[in-house]
């Protein structure tokens, strides 16, 4: 990582976005998801077989910025800044 904080070992941002489709979101921030879901898509738990009840895009900073400080990871997942 860039930055030095002896104290911490990880940190993780997230920017979730939750809309009909993946690909207005991807096309009006101009970067691409780490993953996405869709509406009625199935996925597989430990245990049983679920039906995503919404679509999410979503985007993990730990792919756009190497770095500790959570406000830096933030940043790295918003295009206008």
């Amino acid at each position: 990582m860039i930055d030095d904080y002896p104290s911490c070992e990880e940190t993780y941002v997230t920017r979730r976005l939750d809309h009909d489709s993946a690909d207005p979101v991807s096309s009006a921030l101009g970067l691409s998801p780490s993953t996405c879901q869709r509406v009625g898509q199935s996925h597989q738990t430990r245990r049983v077989t679920q039906i995503h009840p919404f679509s999410g895009w979503f985007l993990w900073a730990e792919k756009h910025a190497q770095s500790y400080d959570t406000a830096k990871q933030i940043n790295a997942t918003h295009p206008n800044t």
